[in-house]
């Protein structure tokens, strides 16, 4: 637990060989045999108002794609901020963010990698890692030293072009522009990402022409 007059500096990071109960979007879970992949936290001071925290989400999204895309080909971001690989999940992020007033007090980033693991339980869907990608077994510590790096190098700081790091975000954005089925709260709908707003909800708009604007908890994508 972090306590809000923390002095640990900006971009303090912690990894972990092994997880017993890791954390996902909206109570998911993440699994990871012991030291087989990377298991991270940052802890962060943005130089951002509240508004704008979402911003810091795709900074942040942005610097693990960049990561993973090292080492494999087309690499995505699938909304909010799990990173993709030929539509199979290799990344996890969980954010949380400290507000005081209108402004972030400090973010907590915790980032799964899958690097080394081979076999996943029936329960996760859709996973993939490095190793089942390359058929290579990669060195643990030196690509969790190579993604601090990156991770603070592609922090959210006070001189951040914000139009810059949108435009980013919907280049490298998992079926951006493309149609498919959603789950929504009234039924399955097949639609199509056309934004995502300021405040990071995702903007849809259905076949017949009607937009709607989703939050975690309001959507769903169908995946094969």
């Amino acid at each position: 637990m972090v306590e809000e007059g923390s002095d640990l500096p900006d971009g303090f990071a912690v990894a972990a060989a092994h997880q017993a109960a890791g954390r996902g979007q909206v109570g998911n879970s993440w699994f990871s045999d012991y030291n087989t992949n990377i298991l991270l936290s940052f802890f962060f001071r943005p130089q951002c108002q509240a508004v704008n925290q979402f911003v810091f989400n795709q900074c942040f999204a942005l610097a693990v794609r960049r990561f993973v895309a090292q080492y494999v080909p087309d690499v995505k971001i699938k909304w909010p901020n799990d990173i993709y690989v030929n539509g199979k999940k290799i990344a996890g992020i969980l954010i949380e963010h400290s507000i005081i007033n209108d402004k972030i007090n400090y973010s907590i980033a915790g980032v799964g990698v899958n690097v080394n693991q081979k076999e996943f339980p029936a329960w996760i869907p859709y996973p993939t890692s490095l190793y089942l990608i390359n058929n290579q077994t990669f060195d643990i510590k030196m690509l969790t030293e190579e993604l601090i790096a990156i991770c603070r190098e592609g922090q959210c700081s006070s001189s951040i072009d914000y139009s810059f790091i949108k435009n980013e975000y919907y280049k490298y954005l998992y079926l951006y522009q493309e149609y498919a089925e959603y789950e929504f709260l009234d039924g399955k709908r097949r639609a199509r990402i056309y934004g995502i707003d300021s405040y990071g909800r995702l903007l849809l708009e259905e076949q017949n022409g009607n937009q709607r604007c989703c939050g975690m908890k309001e959507v769903r994508l169908c995946e094969k």
